[in-house]
Parts: structure tokens; C-alpha cells; sequence
């Protein structure tokens, strides 16, 4: 697993303004409990970084991958306009005051492939 992480690292060769990691819950706490190639260590550290990246864990996150990525190159595109509700009808209504959603459809990516690679199979 650290020489795929390594690997990762390698494989986007620019400069990278944000980096970071992304995985699940299941896979970070088996990361937290993995050693690394060049110490005891896990290869998960205390301070929520690997190999000094920083490290976020989700539950929506695809099961058993690890995603990398300079995040400073991601981009989210707006479809339609913008809807606003306003909710007259809440628990709000009753104290004089307005509750108001906005809801809209959004996209997220990359501006080049080539700022996000992943592993697909972490087993550990």
C-alpha cells in the first residue's frame, strides 16, 4: 500500500498547489494501524497526514479506494438557476421569522485529468 501511495505522488508530475488524500472511513483507520516501508510508523500519522500530504477521510468516498489530487485544481459548474423557497409554514412561521432555502444542481471535477489519480483496490 505506501509504494502505491508513493506511486501516486509520482504520477502527477507538476507542482501541486493543494495536495491532499481522500478515502474512507475503513481504509484510513487501516492506514492509522499500517506500518510504512521506512519506519514503524503508520502510515497514517497523528496529525491526519500521509507521507506529510494532508488526509481526509468520508463515508461517500468508493470502498476501498484511496483518491490523490492537487485539490486547488478542482472546479464546480453550475446548471440553472438558482431556487429560492421560502418556508411560511415551519416551526419559524410561529416566531415571526422567515426561514429561506436555495437549492440548485452542481457538478464538480477536474480541470485536467491529469490533477487526480486514485488507487482501486486498497486491501489491506
Amino acid at each position: 500500500v505506501y509504494r502505491d501511495l508513493i506511486n501516486l505522488d509520482a504520477s502527477i508530475p507538476y507542482t501541486k498547489k493543494s495536495p491532499a488524500y481522500v478515502t474512507t472511513p475503513a481504509v484510513a483507520a487501516a492506514l492509522m494501524t499500517t506500518a510504512g516501508l521506512t519506519n514503524q510508523a503508520p502510515i497514517w500519522s497523528d496529525n491526519d497526514t500521509i507521507r506529510g500530504k494532508k488526509a481526509y477521510f468520508h463515508d461517500l468516498v468508493t470502498a476501498k479506494r484511496i483518491y490523490y489530487a492537487d485539490w486547488a485544481q478542482s472546479a464546480m459548474v453550475q446548471f440553472g438557476k438558482i431556487k429560492f423557497t421560502k418556508d411560511i409554514y415551519g416551526d419559524n412561521a410561529l416566531k415571526n421569522k422567515t426561514r429561506v432555502y436555495a437549492t440548485m444542481e452542481i457538478d464538480s471535477g477536474f480541470v485536467n485529468k491529469a490533477f487526480s489519480k486514485w488507487v482501486s483496490d486498497v486491501s489491506i
